[in-house]
């Protein structure tokens, strides 16, 4: 399925390359023959989305390890792959937070993926409605909310 975001996204990389005279043209699929080709390294370049499974840079970072099988663009760097594993045995969480990132930076550095865009929440709830919790995949059941009458403001 090609949603209104992924045209509109496509559509101006398509005109950001074309001033570099590099022509893309848009290729559609069914969603499992796209993973398939992704898979097999059947492109030349994707739009691939992901949305964290869990709080930790991990759930990203995770994607590009030489042996992933996400990482749709074999993406290999061994110092890539030991900066994680390092990351993945230390206790300390700024020591761990600072492998992540090195490992992050060099990804970057290498073009192993070219981020084009962030997914962004505005969720307005009021604060006496309870149960909300902030997360990562923008989730949450209506039958885990409720209203706090002694904060909700009166209504006279």
């Amino acid at each position: 399925m090609v949603t209104p975001d992924a045209k509109r996204t496509f559509a101006a990389l398509q005109a950001m390359l074309r001033r570099i005279y590099i022509d893309i043209e848009p290729v559609t699929s069914d969603g499992q023959i796209f993973y398939k080709k992704l898979q097999s390294g059947q492109f030349d370049m994707a739009g691939a989305a992901w949305i964290g499974d869990f709080d930790d840079a991990g759930t990203f970072l995770d994607l590009l390890q030489s042996a992933s099988g996400n990482n749709y663009g074999h993406y290999n760097s061994p110092r890539y792959d030991a900066l994680l594993d390092q990351a993945n045995q230390t206790v300390s969480v700024s020591e761990r937070g600072a492998l992540l990132e090195q490992a992050e930076q060099l990804a970057l550095n290498d073009y192993a993926v070219i981020p084009t865009r962030f997914s962004v929440t505005q969720d307005i709830v009021e604060p006496y409605v309870k149960g909300w919790i902030p997360n990562l995949r923008n989730f949450n059941r209506s039958r885990w909310l409720w209203i706090d009458q002694h904060a909700r403001p009166d209504r006279g």
